[in-house]
């Protein structure tokens, strides 16, 4: 097997809320004058975090004197990560710099909470529906037919279309099984693997409403990834060379070319107001970046503003997606169930 295919099968995965834990143990840690040996002893008899380190190859690195970024990076902590601990090891900052990413990885585990409990309820509704479906497809419609065709009533043709449709699919079951669990397997992979993940997001953009949210979503990611950099000690072209290496497929050309900008000394607000992958309002936070000499500052502003933004789209986006669900499934049960007992209608206006 290829190398780097193993590593990435076998390598432990950090969640979220294990990279602020570990950014923020092993800050307090080394910010209360515990060596560096000790602060990782403690961090691999955590409970949580034990796994990461339980193989005690970070003793061996210290002890050759490698940085602290080497340790992270053979361990293979995300990108990001290992940036921002190399930019504190280089300004002296390590401290604030760990601080930093203990706070911009909680931020992003309360956003990926959020957009998960958004979509909860309307999918355990649409669960539910789904085994009311499954119900009357195999036990309610048969016993209708039958009930028919004993008294000898001449169904509708919406009613007999009904019990076409529910003959097909309980004789192609299977087959729809196979399909369902296809589809599921693709949304899978698509979802785990980066680059398909991150064609799929480009893909996104040209939805009508749906494009507005992943825009939204791209350049709150951007901005506090920036943020964070740059208050890391990281200056503003460097914190586009390192944010570079965080996106693959399309937006990858987009920051890409947003990098070459930069470093080519070009205004970024010119280049942001192209891009199509990212939400307008950013241009206005880099232009009084600009004109103020404050970069820095802007996207900190920036980082703020999309923070509040996104909470607020949560919001609407729960409040919308739940009645709009009720309401076309609800419509759809109520349509079968009438088309159903349009027979039994038409018997009793004749007795």
């Amino acid at each position: 097997m290829n190398k780097s295919i193993k590593n990435y099968l076998t390598q432990y995965r950090h969640n979220h809320t294990q990279l602020s834990e570990i950014a923020s143990q092993l800050g307090e840690l080394l910010d209360s004058g515990v060596d560096i040996r000790l602060a990782f002893y403690t961090l691999s008899k955590h409970a949580r975090l034990n796994k990461a380190f339980k193989d005690m190859k970070w003793k061996q690195y210290l002890e050759e004197g490698k940085d602290l970024s080497f340790v992270f990076r053979e361990y293979q902590f995300p990108f990001l990560f290992v940036s921002t601990i190399k930019a504190g090891e280089d300004s002296g900052r390590i401290v604030q710099s760990l601080y930093l990413l203990a706070d911009h990885y909680e931020k992003l585990g309360e956003l990926k909470n959020k957009i998960s409990q958004a979509l909860m309820y309307p999918l355990m509704i649409l669960i539910t529906v789904l085994f009311s479906f499954y119900f009357m497809l195999y036990f309610v419609l048969p016993n209708f037919k039958q009930l028919y065709h004993g008294l000898g009533l001449t169904v509708p043709s919406s009613t007999s279309y009904l019990f076409t449709i529910q003959a097909w699919l309980v004789d192609n079951n299977n087959n729809l099984l196979y399909v369902i669990l296809g589809m599921a397997i693709v949304i899978l992979l698509a979802v785990a693997i980066k680059p398909i993940r991150f064609y799929l997001m480009w893909l996104a953009l040209y939805i009508p409403m749906i494009g507005s949210l992943f825009r939204y979503m791209n350049t709150h990611v951007l901005v506090m990834q920036l943020s964070m950099l740059i208050k890391g000690g990281i200056s503003v072209n460097e914190a586009f060379s390192s944010i570079e290496n965080l996106y693959r497929g399309p937006i990858a050309k987009e920051v890409n070319n947003l990098k070459q900008q930069v470093v080519a000394g070009n205004q970024i607000s010119v280049t942001l107001s192209k891009m199509k992958c990212f939400d307008q309002n950013l241009v206005g936070f880099v232009e009084l970046g600009e004109a103020t000499g404050n970069l820095d500052s802007s996207f900190t502003g920036a980082e703020i503003f999309y923070n509040m933004r996104m909470k607020n789209l949560i919001q609407i986006l729960l409040k919308s997606i739940e009645p709009a669900i009720i309401l076309v499934l609800g419509i759809a049960v109520a349509l079968i169930i009438v088309t159903m007992l349009l027979p039994l209608f038409d018997l009793l206006e004749n007795i």
